[in-house]
């Protein structure tokens, strides 16, 4: 584990993805000053895992846990599906898992901001954000 100060900055460089079309993007995450108070959890494993079943039973108790505040990011891919955006109508190639990462990254970042500005406003607490699986298990589907 990594210790850093609460005034030093992420190192998130941005990474090229290669797209089936053979287009090239990249996906930037901004840098984020890290704030101890906030911590990160991803729910990842496979279909039928216990993710989203895991996640409903703390949110059910969310409200007895004295001083931590719970943020829920939700599975991008269930998002876009729902939205009949699916891997069909994206190309069938990598341009879906593209924008699942797009998606999530915009998600997470959402959820960390909402955290650090509730903390501003609460500071005697401290905030957990659970995702619902995370950027890197889209990697599953790419081949490089």
């Amino acid at each position: 584990m990594i210790k850093c100060k609460p005034t030093e900055l992420t190192n998130n460089p941005a990474k090229t993805i290669e797209g089936g079309n053979g287009m090239n993007r990249k996906i930037q995450r901004k840098p984020k000053r890290i704030n101890k108070k906030v911590v990160r959890i991803c729910f990842t494993g496979g279909p039928c895992g216990g993710k989203t079943s895991a996640e409903m039973k703390l949110y059910r108790v969310k409200d007895v846990i004295k001083k931590i505040y719970l943020i829920f990011v939700p599975e991008a891919a269930t998002i876009l599906k729902r939205s009949n955006i699916n891997w069909l109508m994206a190309g069938q190639d990598s341009t879906f898992q593209e924008l699942i990462i797009k998606l999530q990254i915009a998600l997470e970042n959402d959820a960390y901001t909402a955290a650090v500005r509730f903390l501003n406003q609460n500071p005697d607490f401290r905030v957990v954000i659970i995702s619902d699986r995370g950027i890197m298990d889209g990697q599953a589907y790419f081949d490089n």
